[in-house]
């Protein structure tokens, strides 16, 4: 289950896109009586002023908040990781995203509020038809309305949608020269790896140092 939860937040930890990496996952009982924790959180750090924020690290380029990290830290606890592996996986996920995204913005991926917009619309539909509704709304519902959610996930995806092009990009490259002998699932994997290589050389390449 451990692996599950991590491979969901290194995408989407911040709301709702749980649902679109396979929040099926999650369908134990134990596991959906959580999605009303997790919202009630969210709400919190939605809250938080950019002005209030304090500084955890700086890389060459990119800078990651005691706030990204705090809130990382929580969605792990609130689905069952022990503090330590909790704190463990939450400077990683924010570490790497950090770094795909300002490798993003040099590669030259943007996204203007109108893609932002559309994306949300097209993820508003998506959860209406998803057969575990009730949990995406149980997120929603601790917000004091739905537009207060969907105008905290527009500020979330003007961050993620660059980095998602980006990597949409480096697979689409990557399997263009994938050996044509190969299976699908084969070529899967071998991306999968890769994709874990990435994230590690961004990390690396950023040199991310704790601010005291």
């Amino acid at each position: 289950m451990k692996k599950k939860i991590q491979a969901l937040c290194a995408s989407l930890f911040m709301g709702i896109l749980l649902f679109m990496a396979g929040v099926q996952t999650f369908a134990e009982p134990s596991y959906t009586s959580k999605f009303s924790d997790w919202g009630n959180l969210l709400k919190q750090y939605a809250n938080v002023e950019d002005e209030e924020e304090t500084i955890y690290a700086r890389g060459k380029n990119g800078v990651i908040t005691n706030k990204e990290v705090e809130q990382a830290i929580a969605f792990y606890d609130t689905f069952g990781m022990s503090a330590e592996e909790a704190r463990k996986q939450a400077i990683l996920y924010v570490e790497e995203r950090e770094a795909l995204y300002q490798q993003a913005i040099e590669a030259g991926y943007t996204v203007t509020d109108k893609e932002v917009y559309d994306y949300l619309e097209e993820l508003k539909q998506f959860i209406n038809q998803s057969e575990n509704k009730e949990d995406a709304m149980a997120i929603i519902q601790q917000f004091d309305s739905e537009e207060d959610y969907w105008n905290y996930e527009f500020e979330v995806y003007k961050k993620d949608l660059p980095i998602q092009k980006y990597m949409a990009a480096k697979e689409k490259e990557f399997k263009e020269v994938a050996p044509q002998a190969k299976s699908i699932n084969e070529i899967e994997e071998e991306w999968q790896d890769y994709y874990e290589q990435i994230k590690a050389q961004a990390v690396e390449n950023e040199e991310f140092k704790v601010v005291d």
